[in-house]
């Protein structure tokens, strides 16, 4: 009796003295483990690291929670939030059971948790207690946990956390067993527990391109719990949204892990190899899967073009998984279709303001997956490349018209280190030139509506890139007039512009290398100014002339602006020539196995002819219209149709390379309109082509436009213009003056159709018995017309029949017999001399 007296007395003391050491217990479940002491200071016991962090940055001016990102591999096992907006947890949000307590024994208690059962723990002591639990990774075991405030905002959440979790007093605890093995935890009397109907988390685990949506319903931001791992390839796409829809922050193929304010909602979308485990607290979030992801993804191959259009309110990067080594093609445009900025062989990401697009083309060999957040992006298909390249042979000459609101600069990749030059000359939109280089491997800025010549001048072919602003073409006539010197042979240079220029050359004082002569005169031809054994570019007035003579050993190159300058007595050359009247036309073909030009002295006798130069295959290389220049160059094995349209004959120049024939076709379909008359160019072949005209907005000479697709639906239209306006294949153009002084159009004779008024044909073809009823006919989209269909239309046996309903003109080819359908019978037409027309 005395003994069980005496244990009693013991255990009594021994419990009184264990209220007042700090807190401890043991892992009974593990003989081996030690005594696990936890002390806390400061004001709030639960405050982790995270809490430190995201509290210091409150003070920072500007910081704005919806934003933070928490990054890979921050310490998770104790993480608490900032104490603002408490969300408060009631017992209709919980439900009776979940904080139903159990009676406390008074002894340390330990409870074995298996895998997926949830329990709440209440510490209803005054100060901070431990749950002591022996998970770890080395025993496969882990637990989700929320610690919840006493007035149910949040305190902490993690998800397969290990060790001990810290509860302040009145806090309540749920904790997850998330591992595959089951673990402990120990806790002091002050806990009072039970099972939980909810976990501790609202957890899922995203697969690659899987989607998951987080609303939260609460007042508090709170971090993303989530086992994202860059060395495991764990990683997510997110975007997080206001209740208002717009976007707040996201991230694209990341490791971080994204702030939710109260109210906001985050889509989440698996981006790694391997699947991610990503959770809130359930007691605070809502979520479903959803068909949304947070980024639309593309991915590109070599060559391969997207369009990534900004519909939301603010500028958002574009994202790629691409590296260093990955190079694309960008351009940024304006809402109205100008190039804002651009990029080529780039890695950079380009930033996508408000309303702007950019378009991406893929140059490197390897796939590259690029994204933007799904609901502030439109994202499609590009119709071409970010940026078009053509390569620019020794002896061409191509234009680049700018057709947007900017300047914007023409690339390419000549350079010191490859050799390449090439010359140039930028005008303006009325045809004034404004800048001009030689021998030059600059990117040169081509202004608004402005548009550049460029010849290259070197051994070695250039690459030139340009984005969708500019239009590109061949050009018969240089930038610049060259003339080689040899020592002792002379040039002469007039100018024929309106103010002082300068000539150009590649002379050289270096050792007296490459010099020259020069001596300028006045109109009456008086000596102005002389200069010898010089290197230095002579200036020339208006009205002026220039005498260059080389003087050293080596040859000199004298370049001179072809639009400005004249050029006489040339050295070494053997000419032929052939005067042609106003209304003439003539071919010259090129058998010669070079680029040649032709000449004329149509600009000295004040006359004009339009010219359209086709390259050996049929397809046209270039044109001028109401031209009045001196050259013009034809590729090998091309040939050239010239038209003199002024009231002066016009003498031309030619090599033996060259043979000369009377020409059937004119160079150019052409009309003259007064104001109010309208008339139609059909574009018949596959190539985009343009219409030429002579409208000038200082002589107010204007129409207005209108471009229709095959199917007869609008595509563009302008008003009160000069631009003349890019026809792409199969589409019409209706043209219609507008001003009181005529305009006159033309379209290449070989690529344009027309007909006066704008007024669509009726081409049909058809067949009749022997009694003249008709049996059958077809219209232009080969399908067959009902016999009580367009009363316009006129029907013969063999004949092709193009009736015009305004003027009421019927043009009438005979085709041959069974002929059924209009590309037959248009090919046929052309055989048979679809040029000339009857009229019924």
């Amino acid at each position: 009796m005395n003994l069980r007296k005496g244990f009693i007395i013991f255990l009594a003391l021994w419990l009184a003295i264990g209220t007042m050491l700090p807190t401890s217990g043991y892992a009974l479940s593990d003989p081996s483990a030690s005594i696990i002491t936890s002390e806390s200071t400061g004001d709030d016991p639960n405050r982790s690291a995270e809490d430190a962090v995201l509290l210091e940055q409150g003070d920072v001016e500007g910081w704005d929670p919806d934003f933070y990102e928490e990054p890979e591999d921050v310490n998770e096992d104790e993480e608490n939030m900032k104490e603002e907006d408490p969300f408060t947890v009631t017992d209709d949000t919980y439900g009776e059971p979940v904080f139903t307590t159990q009676a406390a024994a008074l002894a340390n208690e330990t409870l074995v948790m298996n895998p997926g059962e949830s329990y709440t723990f209440t510490n209803t002591g005054s100060a901070l207690r431990t749950l002591i639990t022996n998970a770890g990774a080395s025993r496969g075991s882990a637990y989700d946990y929320a610690v919840y405030k006493s007035d149910g905002s949040i305190a902490s959440d993690n998800l397969n956390s290990a060790g001990n979790l810290n509860v302040g007093a009145g806090y309540t605890a749920v904790l997850t067993s998330s591992g595959e093995n089951p673990f402990t935890v120990t806790m002091r009397p002050e806990f009072s527990y039970s099972v939980s109907a909810n976990p501790a988390l609202h957890r899922v685990i995203l697969y690659k391109g899987e989607n998951y949506r987080f609303f939260n319903e609460g007042s508090q931001a709170r971090v993303l719990n989530a086992d994202t791992s860059t060395a495991q390839d764990k990683k997510i796409d997110y975007a997080v949204y206001k209740e208002d829809g717009s976007l707040v922050s996201s991230n694209f193929q990341t490791t971080g892990k994204p702030s939710v304010a109260g109210g906001n909602e985050v889509i989440i979308t698996g981006a790694g190899s391997q699947p991610v485990s990503v959770g809130f607290p359930y007691e605070v979030y809502t979520g479903d899967w959803s068909d949304e992801p947070a980024y639309t993804r593309v991915t590109l191959n070599q060559g391969e073009s997207y369009q990534f259009t900004n519909i939301s309110s603010k500028s958002d990067a574009l994202q790629s998984n691409g590296t260093s080594k990955d190079k694309h093609d960008y351009v940024v445009y304006l809402p109205d279709g100008t190039e804002s900025t651009s990029g080529t062989n780039s890695s950079i990401k380009p930033t996508i303001a408000a309303g702007r697009t950019a378009v991406v083309t893929l140059v490197t060999s390897s796939p590259v997956t690029y994204g933007v957040p799904y609901r502030t992006f439109d994202v499609q298909r590009a119709g071409g490349d970010a940026i078009t390249r053509v390569t620019v042979y020794p002896g061409e000459s191509v234009i680049f018209r700018n057709n947007g609101s900017l300047a914007n600069p023409v690339k390419n990749n000549a350079s010191s280190a490859n050799g390449a030059v090439f010359d140039y000359t930028l005008y303006t939109s009325e045809n004034i030139v404004h800048s001009d280089g030689f021998n030059k491997n600059v990117n040169p800025i081509i202004r608004s509506q402005g548009y550049a010549i460029v010849s290259v001048a070197g051994q070695v072919p250039i690459e030139f890139s340009y984005t969708d602003d500019f239009s590109f073409e061949y050009s018969m006539e240089p930038s610049h007039h060259r003339v080689t010197l040899n020592q002792g042979e002379s040039v002469t240079f007039w100018n024929n512009g309106k103010s002082q220029e300068y000539l150009d050359s590649d002379a050289s004082s270096n050792n007296k290398s490459r010099l020259f002569d020069y001596v300028t005169y006045y109109p009456d031809g008086t000596e102005r100014s002389t200069r010898k054994s010089t290197s230095t570019a002579p200036v020339v007035f208006y009205g002026n002339k220039a005498v260059v003579t080389g003087v050293s050993a080596q040859p000199v190159t004298m370049g001179a602006i072809y639009t400005i300058f004249d050029i006489e007595d040339r050295p070494n050359e053997a000419l032929s020539k052939i005067t042609v009247e106003p209304g003439q036309s003539v071919k010259f073909h090129n058998g010669g196995s070079l680029s040649n030009p032709i000449r004329s002295n149509a600009k000295s006798v004040g006359s004009l002819y339009d010219v359209v130069v086709y390259k050996s295959d049929g397809k046209v290389y270039s044109d001028k219209f109401n031209n009045n220049g001196s050259l013009a160059n034809i590729p090998s094995g091309g040939e050239a149709i010239v038209t003199v349209v002024g009231s002066q004959p016009v003498l031309f120049e030619y090599t033996d390379d060259f043979s000369v024939v009377d020409s059937q076709e004119p160079a150019f379909l052409r009309v003259t309109l007064n104001k109010g008359e309208s008339y139609a160019f059909t574009n018949l072949t596959s190539d985009t082509k343009r219409i030429r005209n002579d409208a000038s907005s200082s002589e107010q000479r204007v129409f207005d436009y209108v471009v229709y697709n095959a199917d007869g639906m609008e595509s563009n239209r302008r008003i009160a213009t000069t631009i003349e306006p890019l026809i792409l294949g199969g589409k019409e153009v209706v043209v219609t003056t507008t001003s009181d002084q005529p305009v006159t159009y033309g379209g290449m004779y070989r690529v344009f159709n027309g007909q006066e008024n704008g007024s669509s044909e009726a081409e049909v073809i058809g067949t009749e018995d022997a009694n003249e009823n008709l049996i059958k006919h077809v219209n232009s989209e080969n399908l067959e017309i009902p016999e009580d269909g367009n009363q316009n239309q006129i029907l013969e046996t063999n004949y092709l029949f193009t009736f015009d309903e305004v003027s009421e003109v019927t043009n009438v080819v005979e085709v041959g017999k069974g002929i059924e359908n209009i590309e037959t019978a248009r090919s046929m037409a052309r055989i048979k001399g679809g040029n000339q027309e009857l009229y019924l």
